[in-house]
């Protein structure tokens, strides 16, 4: 049996190239090999080739960074199917999300208003106006 757990939560490191979820997958009997499978990753299916030691592996994703504070971004994925016909999906550890959050701050907006109107006191000294 192979099962997939969630990836541990990342945080986006900056505006530009990608941010890397790793996904750990366990195969049964501490299987030491290469196994090919078909993933769903956010209804995208691909293959991949996993190596597995001692029963532990990982599946990477990588998540595209970005300049615009636009909250988590969650994936999903999902395996799909195993070439290997001595293995098969464990169907309670078939599915696991990783969220990559946000590093990006959403715009401040600053505004003015106009001041009311002030007389002059004399000709020496300052007038202060309150915006």
């Amino acid at each position: 049996m192979i099962g997939i757990s969630d990836a541990d939560p990342m945080v986006e490191n900056g505006d530009e190239g990608t941010t890397t979820l790793s996904f750990g997958l366990t195969a049964s009997e501490g299987f030491s090999g290469e196994v090919a499978l078909s993933v769903d990753i956010d209804g995208v299916v691909e293959p991949r080739t996993v190596v597995f030691t001692g029963g532990v592996g990982s599946l990477t994703v990588d998540v595209a960074n970005d300049d615009q504070a636009n909250g988590p971004e969650q994936v999903s994925v999902i395996l799909a199917g195993i070439a290997d016909e001595a293995f098969a999906i464990d169907p309670a550890a078939a599915t696991a999300t990783g969220t990559v959050t946000e590093d990006d701050v959403g715009q401040t907006v600053i505004g003015i208003t106009d001041a009311d109107s002030m007389v002059e006191n004399g000709d020496e000294g300052t007038t202060t106006l309150s915006f």
